[in-house]
């Protein structure tokens, strides 16, 4: 909005007559203003009945009206300083204007340092009435320009794969090293050869490859110890990219309506698992505006607030509203600075099988498909390959495609995932193959499946539909090597929130013409249901049983009561009946859960599975033992666990319970000082000064620390905490820089053997000034071999004082920092 000028109070005789005022040419050209000359008019002819009867009477009253109607008109014109206030935001600095008659000018730069918003190409003095979407209004009696301008606010609230969120923080360095992680049993029994089974991993870092090789160790039926090795893979990420490639053993890719295949080969395609601070499904955006700076809050379902946003006036677009799966409201608050508020709802479903608009996942892998994993006889057979590729086409529609090949199968497939509103997702899916040689016998050139699957989650009721066919000649990898697939599925599940009443869920599946191997099942048709109540005190209760309407005696039902009886400790009793023999079980336990902690189990049952156990287990850093007596219908048996992990670099050997998630070599440049992740000690640094921490978030920060308490007299610590982002690359390092100086506290006297008087000051060898305390007592810190203390005694005189400190003294210093007395002669 323009300048207003207040209405003229002169005669109409009056108007129009000269005043000094500024050039609007001379403005709008850059050049200084300059006053424009006076000019002389005639008053206009008054009407006769009111024309004063006096010529010398009118001149008179014209002369007297004339300075006060030209103060009128200049008043707000010209160059003037003023006050500055942008969207209710004042301003630091005033500004310098140019009033002219409607239009106000002002400097671009002096405007963008006040935060208006100015076209980049602008400079010089601009007429705010040209900005768009900007009114300006100067109020006289403050002397105060205000500015409103409407803004558009794009915010997004949370990280998605577009844009500028698409980068990554740099992730700590991490080094060369080698891993062994095992997890072994050893089983004693009264009538049976001691076995020892078990799962043992090695992985090597380096240069951000991983190799990986497992191996299971299985008894033998005939006694002893049998290794199978399961995988062994090289595999490389790049998470700026969100790529992994795998080459050696892998689980062949695949969507939630076909069926991978265990494969050695080569695997590529991008992985968003490499990034899990990133959201990759749809997340809605809200749209509005807002006269005035506000502040919006998003608040979820139980009125927790999930984000929050700071928006200018005009139009405001935030998205990436963060929502939790399945359905559910968000109430939209909108607070501006005088506190009036105003609330929207709108209701959402989040569905994290759909991709965002424009995001793709793509993946293929080929090779050899292996059969028998995990046993002796595994072996390798024919080629395969295949491709699976996503794509998201708006933030409701998601499409799929999934291609096998093999010597001699062809197959393809699409599929497409929607979401229907805030009411739930549907999918629909179909594939067709082609089979050729041994594999089409007795099925015809081939065939093809089709499905439907409907989901909704929300309160107080879930359920999903989901239902497939299988033609008789369609086949896949799975199938071509001996693992067909059902002829039908029809599965069907609700799920019940009853709030305080507990939650319950009931289940039905459908399997017709299961084959697998020697397997062949023609029906199988079960039905399940759960039911879970919290009673209050730490108890809950839990009941679960299972119905098979082909077989009665597989028929199964589970009734348990847990009580938390402080701490860690649990205590539960139950009843379990399984193929009609019943139970009654009671289990009290108490993990260790930190480093340090011993814990215990002990646990009974009577019926038909009589049992008798009684487990000690202590967590230790190198390791996590257990050792347990089982009695198992009247056989017992003496068992002995041990799970751990260590870590190989070049400069030492760490050992841990786990490797799991990312890990750090933590150094704080002392032995047995408290290490501390997200404020929780979680183990103590060894001799050499160093301890390794596991359990990392991969890819996230992590907040680790040292106490300083823990650090000796004579170390320094210039930070106590750090922020480390480990991979998958190996480990990363945390090093604190600890300063291991000589200090030690002395008592000052004089010639006389009188302490230096109390609030002196000290400086050791030209340094910092110290305090004197009572008594002459002073801590020196960063003593040296030799060393000078000059003294400012507040009684007056200065005096100093020598030490000379063998290298053995100086190390003592860090057991009994003490010198005893010194003594400071005149200088």
């Amino acid at each position: 909005m323009a300048y207003r000028w207040r209405r003229d109070p002169r005669p109409i005789c009056c108007r129009g007559l000269s005043a000094t005022g500024w050039s609007a040419r001379a403005v709008r050209s850059g050049l200084r203003p300059r006053p424009t000359a006076e000019r002389s008019m005639r008053c206009s002819r008054l009407p006769r009945p009111n024309r004063p009867r006096s010529g010398f009477a009118g001149l008179l009253a014209c002369a007297l009206l004339v300075p006060g109607a030209a103060r009128a008109q200049n008043e707000g014109a010209g160059l003037r300083a003023l006050l500055l206030r942008v969207n209710d935001v004042e301003a630091v600095e005033p500004v310098r204007v140019t009033v002219d008659g409607a239009a106000i000018w002002a400097d671009a730069d002096a405007l963008r340092q006040a935060g208006v918003t100015v076209s980049a190409g602008r400079k010089g003095p601009v007429d705010l009435a040209t900005l768009p979407d900007t009114t300006a209004v100067i109020d006289d009696a403050s002397q105060r320009l205000d500015i409103r301008q409407r803004r558009s606010n794009r915010l997004s609230l949370t990280r998605s794969v577009h844009a500028e969120a698409m980068a990554l923080q740099p992730l700590s360095p991490a080094r060369a090293a080698i891993a062994l992680s095992y997890d072994l049993t050893a089983v004693v029994g009264a009538d049976d050869r001691p076995t020892l089974s078990g799962y043992v991993e090695t992985r090597m870092f380096a240069g951000g490859a991983q190799l990986a090789y497992g191996l299971l160790l299985a008894p033998g039926r005939t006694g002893g110890t049998r290794p199978i090795r399961l995988d062994s893979a090289l595999v490389l990420t790049d998470p700026a990219r969100l790529f992994r490639a795998t080459v050696g053993d892998f689980i062949g890719t695949g969507l939630r309506w076909s069926r991978s295949v265990r494969v050695a080969g080569i695997q590529i395609g991008n992985d968003f698992a490499l990034r899990p601070d990133l959201v990759t499904y749809p997340l809605p955006s809200i749209a509005g505006d807002v006269a005035v700076a506000s502040t919006i809050d998003v608040i979820a379902q139980g009125g927790r607030s999930v984000a929050q946003a700071q928006v200018e006036p005009g139009d405001y677009l935030l998205s990436g509203i963060p929502v939790p799966t399945g359905h559910g409201t968000l109430g939209i608050v909108v607070r501006d600075a005088s506190g009036r508020q105003s609330l929207r709802t709108i209701d959402l479903y989040g569905a994290p099988q759909l991709l965002a608009p424009g995001l793709m996942e793509i993946g293929g892998d080929m090779g050899a498909v292996r059969a028998g994993y995990g046993r002796r006889d595994a072996d390798y057979r024919g080629f395969a390959a295949s491709v699976t590729v996503r794509r998201g086409i708006t933030p409701w529609l998601t499409v799929e495609g999934h291609g096998e090949t093999t010597e001699a199968l062809r197959l393809g497939g699409v599929g497409a995932i929607t979401a229907l509103g805030s009411f739930g997702v549907l999918s629909l899916d179909a594939a067709v193959s082609q089979v050729k040689g041994a594999a089409a016998e007795g099925t015809g050139a081939g065939g093809h499946q089709i499905g439907i699957a409907f989901e909704r989650v929300a309160r107080p009721f879930s359920f999903s539909l989901a239902a497939r066919h299988v033609s008789r000649g369609h086949r896949d990898t799975a199938s071509v090597n001996g693992d067909a697939p059902p002829r039908s599925t029809l599965s069907a599940q609700v799920g019940m929130d009853m709030g305080p009443l507990g939650s319950a869920s009931i289940g039905y599946t459908r399997l017709a013409s299961v084959t697998n191997g020697s397997f062949r099942l023609d029906r199988l048709s079960l039905l399940t249901a759960s039911y879970s109540v919290h009673l209050g005190e730490g108890i809950n209760l839990f009941a679960a049983g299972l119905g098979d309407f082909g077989r009665t005696e597989a028929h199964s039902l589970s009734l348990a009561v847990t009580m938390a009886l402080g701490g860690a400790r649990m205590l539960t009793a139950g009843y379990d009946m399984r193929a009609g023999m019943d139970s009654a079980i009671a289990d009290y336990r108490n993990p260790a859960l930190f480093v340090g902690d011993l814990g215990y189990r002990l646990a009974m049952a009577r019926g038909a599975a009589a049992r008798l156990l009684a487990e000690v287990d202590y967590r230790a850093m190198p390791a996590r033992l257990s050792l347990g007596v089982d009695r198992i219908a009247g056989r017992t048996s003496a068992r002995l666990a041990a799970r751990g992990a260590l870590l190989l670099i070049d400069d030492g050997i760490f050992f841990a319970d786990s490797l799991a998630g990312g890990f750090a070599i933590v150094s704080a440049g002392a032995p047995d000082v408290t290490i501390l992740q997200d404020h929780r000690p979680v183990g103590r640094t060894g001799r050499d000064g160093r301890a390794l921490v596991t359990n990392l978030r991969l890819y996230q920060d992590n907040l680790l620390a040292i106490d300083p308490l823990d650090l000796p007299p004579d170390a320094r610590a210039g930070a106590t905490r750090m922020i480390v982002r480990p991979g998958e690359r190996g480990p990363v390092m945390a090093r604190f820089a600890v300063d291991r100086r000589a200090a030690a506290s002395a008592y000052l006297i004089d010639a006389a053997g009188v302490p230096v008087s109390a609030g002196s000051t000290a400086q050791l060898n030209g340094g910092e000034e110290m305090p004197v305390g009572y008594g002459g007592l002073v801590w020196l810190d960063g003593l040296l071999a030799e060393n000078d203390i000059r003294v400012t005694d507040t009684a007056g005189g200065n005096c100093v004082a020598t030490v000379h400190l063998t290298a053995q003294q100086m190390a003592d210093f860090a057991q009994a920092p003490r010198l005893g007395n010194l003594q400071c002669l005149p200088l």
